[in-house]
């Protein structure tokens, strides 16, 4: 029987989302973005937590929540933690994920996302992490199906588990996640003045952003980005094979593509 211990720990655990006093709702949803002074306030905050949990320990090891080629908006937060002189000599491993969602996985409900998470199997060096301590970095608890799935695959192997998250959603329904995301984000061209920042990165959020956008909003989106953004927007779909999970994501391909030779109108 497994006998793996698990912790979790929060930044925030707000009663209401929208209170600034008790979560920034708004750093958040840009953060979920990929912007990038929000990401490093998160990132500051949660590492200065890793740093007191791993005091002591032996040879513990830091993860982010799974993905597949393109980074969750997790994995940029780590990449921003592991700046941090308290935590950057942590060892890092990859939670590789086989296949994407081809939905947004904040709109589902607690039986959707069981039911998706046991179709879509995780991959990691065994050896890695076998005896030892994994952390975990999240963005998000809301129903903890996420967790569940990531404990059946690492549980056999770790010693201990402890995952950290910026903040607790369990309180809120299932959907609030998605609600949270979208509150500095009503609309494509909002992701506009992000991309511009220096060391920007596109993530799995923006992509879903971008890709379940209406075909009107999506062109007009299109013609405002440089060559430079649709180059990496069409980069980031190309290494998850968005063409092939659905003729609409295709067609959305077809015209980056096309927008690279000037060739979108706007309707």
């Amino acid at each position: 029987m497994d006998q793996t211990t698990t912790f979790r720990h929060f930044l925030y655990s707000p009663s209401v989302y929208h209170s600034d006093r008790e979560f920034q709702s708004d750093t958040y949803s840009l953060f979920k973005h990929g912007c990038v002074p929000s990401t490093a306030f998160f990132a500051r905050f949660l590492a200065k937590k890793v740093a007191s949990l791993v005091e002591g320990l032996d040879n513990p090891v830091i993860t982010s929540s799974a993905y597949m080629h393109v980074p969750n908006a997790a994995g940029l937060l780590l990449d921003s933690m592991m700046e941090v002189d308290a935590i950057k000599s942590l060892e890092r491993i990859h939670l590789h994920r086989e296949r994407i969602f081809p939905f947004d996985y904040a709109r589902l409900t607690l039986t959707e996302r069981e039911l998706h998470m046991k179709q879509f199997p995780i991959q990691f060096e065994k050896e890695k992490i076998r005896n030892r301590t994994v952390i975990v970095i999240d963005d998000a608890c809301v129903t903890g199906a996420h967790e569940r799935a990531l404990r059946d695959h690492l549980a056999p192997y770790a010693k201990c588990l402890i995952f950290c998250y910026i903040v607790n959603l369990t309180n809120f329904t299932a959907t609030t996640e998605h609600e949270i995301n979208a509150v500095r984000m009503k609309s494509l061209m909002d992701l506009l003045p992000l991309m511009k920042q220096t060391g920007y990165r596109l993530n799995t959020r923006v992509r879903k952003t971008i890709f379940t956008a209406s075909l009107e909003e999506f062109t007009l989106f299109a013609s405002c980005l440089s060559a430079h953004q649709l180059d990496a927007i069409l980069e980031l779909a190309t290494a998850d094979h968005l063409d092939q999970l659905s003729a609409d994501f295709k067609q959305k391909m077809e015209l980056l593509q096309e927008a690279q030779h000037g060739m979108v109108e706007v309707y």
